[in-house]
């Protein structure tokens, strides 16, 4: 199966406090980690997989997959700004050089500290866990609009786990 970024760079610099000038070879990555890890664990892979061919193909678009562009639109995207936002933020403000980790930084711009940093990424962590679990009750009230969903092709498939947006965070 190929593979498509459901979000877009230019959706996330828009819609985000990413700067217009974050390049795609930061963004991309994010992205695909947070659709192969954390999107595909909430959705399946099953459906992961038709949204997947529905974007490549265009097909979104048509009458007939209107609950998928849904899905897409007002669900997966929302949960991807964050999820991005959380999972990005580590490798922007630190490199692998032949020195080994360093610490990026900029003449005009103050770096921030590992401690500070990690509280950026559960910041956004945490919104993207509401809309995780928002995600998750609307499949589970509209499931009979999307077949694929808790369903599998074989045992390398990913079952969904409507519970999978829970954190480690205890209030």
């Amino acid at each position: 199966m190929s593979k498509a970024l459901l979000i877009s760079d230019e959706t996330l610099k828009s819609e985000t406090i990413i700067n217009d000038n974050t390049g795609s070879e930061f963004l991309a990555p994010a992205i695909e980690t947070s659709q192969d890890i954390y999107l595909q664990q909430l959705i399946g892979t099953e459906l992961l997989d038709k949204l997947y061919d529905l974007v490549i193909t265009n097909d979104i678009v048509k009458d007939e997959f209107t609950a998928y562009k849904t899905l897409l639109d007002d669900y997966i995207t929302n949960y991807l700004k964050f999820k991005v936002l959380s999972e990005v933020t580590i490798p922007l403000a630190y490199k692998y050089r032949n020195v080994g980790v360093v610490q990026t930084t900029h003449d005009n711009v103050q770096s921030t500290t590992l401690k500070d940093a990690q509280l950026v990424a559960n910041h956004y962590e945490l919104r993207a866990t509401f809309y995780a679990e928002r995600m998750s009750k609307y499949l589970c009230a509209n499931a009979g609009l999307y077949p694929e969903y808790k369903s599998t092709r074989n045992g390398a498939d990913m079952m969904a786990d409507p519970d999978a947006y829970t954190t480690n965070w205890v209030l």
